[in-house]
């Protein structure tokens, strides 16, 4: 069988892009050859596994375009929902879009997904639900530093968590990084909190933290998405963590119940970092045997997915 896996997203050997990290995860489980440059595929391949990625902007889209309309199934992998996969009708513009488009019009079938997205991964029988965030998860504890009276909270700004980051960052009550690229955190202007820019190293910034604070997008809290790559990071650098309310419905489905961290308001939130070691321990003790099952666990779960693509065929 002649199979591939295409990323969007250049490749590197340091890559620290999640995307970049799964395609090559998939690549070397299922021993594929990947590519990050359309025009090294074949034409006629039996399966394409299509890494999720920022496609408007991915070089050699017509040779994309060629491959998918040759392809016998196509395997999407969704690992944030954020990202939008194509679809088969409506007006394409674009040679990757338009692809999907003549797929419907020829009879072939559309996508099948290996997705963190629990919705996603009930759109066809072949498709499976796939914890790839888990990926981050270290196998081996970063040590911890001797933490610092702060709180941390990285990432971009995003619409569907500002009503939380109102909540924590307009009037905080101790002292807090914000570390992220996005200049709109820039308007919580105040004494107790510090903007500082992305980590190079993550893991060893977010052990040397006092607390880290773990908000959720809205559409999480009514659909069911995987624990998101900061969780594991967080748990993999022994960082106490405490949580909005809001965020444990989808916590606990996945295994992991934040009941008893919970913050509603930025004067719980300075109250934690005397409990902060008291929570890592508790933590430690719950949730790293799980999320390490998880991470041990992903190369079957792969496999098994991957075997039942080949008997769709």
């Amino acid at each position: 069988m002649k199979s591939a896996v295409y990323s969007f997203i250049a490749l590197s050997d340091n890559s620290m892009v999640a995307s970049v990290k799964v395609a090559k995860f998939v690549a070397s489980t299922l021993d594929l050859p990947l590519t990050s440059d359309a025009r090294t595929l074949d034409k006629d391949l039996d399966v394409l596994i299509i890494i999720n990625g920022a496609f408007a902007f991915a070089k050699n889209l017509q040779e994309l375009h060629d491959v998918i309309l040759g392809a016998k199934r196509i395997v999407w992998v969704q690992q944030d929902y954020s990202i939008v996969p194509p679809i088969n009708n409506g007006q394409a513009q674009s040679p990757f879009r338009k692809a999907f488009v003549e797929r419907k019009e020829q009879g072939k079938s559309h996508l099948e997904f290996w997705t963190t997205c629990e919705k996603e991964s009930k759109a066809t029988s072949l498709s499976t639900y796939i914890n790839w965030n888990c990926l981050t998860m270290a196998l081996k504890p970063v040590p911890r530093i001797i933490s610092q009276n702060d709180v941390a909270y990285y990432g971009s700004y995003r619409t569907g968590r500002m009503k939380a980051f109102d909540r924590y960052f307009f009037e905080p009550r101790c002292k807090m990084i914000i570390s992220s690229p996005s200049k709109s955190f820039q308007q919580y202007d105040h004494d107790n909190i510090q903007h500082v820019g992305v980590q190079n190293d993550l893991l060893k910034w977010l052990s040397e933290r006092g607390l880290g604070l773990y908000l959720e997008d809205e559409k999480s809290h009514k659909e069911f998405h995987s624990p998101p790559n900061r969780f594991y990071e967080m748990l993999s650098a022994q960082l106490p963590m405490v949580f909005e309310e809001a965020a444990g419905a989808t916590l606990r489905k996945a295994g992991y119940d934040p009941s008893d961290f919970v913050v509603r308001n930025p004067l719980e939130l300075s109250r934690r970092l005397d409990q902060r070691d008291m929570i890592e321990r508790a933590q430690s003790s719950r949730w790293r045997e799980i999320a390490a099952k998880e991470r041990y666990g992903l190369t079957d779960k792969i496999r098994a997915a991957w075997a039942k693509i080949k008997g769709g065929l």
